[in-house]
């Protein structure tokens, strides 16, 4: 091959590579969450120390998710502010996750991370009718 054809042949490829890789990440998915992911913290599992003590805050996760779907591992990327309450979250997740697995762009089932928030948010009752009013 001469020099000439050599570099056309090197521009050519230059040109569609980056072309095929940008397909190629177009068609790619993300792990997905099966259900609703509200439904992994039941209405229970506000830990009884965090509520004693009044603590509320969001805590923003990120969650590994294998090839098969299952949560791998669990990293809080923002705290609440309470370590119980972003410990709580992880182990929520690891243990009620459930998930459909990222896929390549060629359909193959492929390792993923998925990212989210939970708010602990303690619920204040209503006034009933036999609260005392406000002198």
């Amino acid at each position: 091959m001469n020099h000439s054809a050599l570099v056309r042949a090197l521009l050519t490829l230059a040109i569609v590579i980056p072309g095929s890789a940008v397909c190629a990440q177009s068609t790619a998915s993300e792990p997905s969450p099966i259900g609703n992911p509200a439904d992994w913290f039941p209405a229970d599992a506000y830990p009884p120390a965090a509520k004693a003590a009044g603590a509320e805050g969001r805590t923003s996760f990120a969650v590994d998710v294998d090839a098969k779907g299952r949560v791998t591992s669990c990293a809080i990327v923002e705290s609440s502010g309470t370590p119980l309450l972003d410990s709580t979250t992880c182990a929520l997740v690891v243990t009620n996750g459930r998930f459909t697995p990222a896929h390549d762009a060629a359909g193959k089932p492929i390792a993923g991370v998925w990212k989210s928030a939970m708010r602990w948010q303690l619920k204040v009752a209503p006034p009933s009718d036999e609260d005392p009013l406000p002198l």
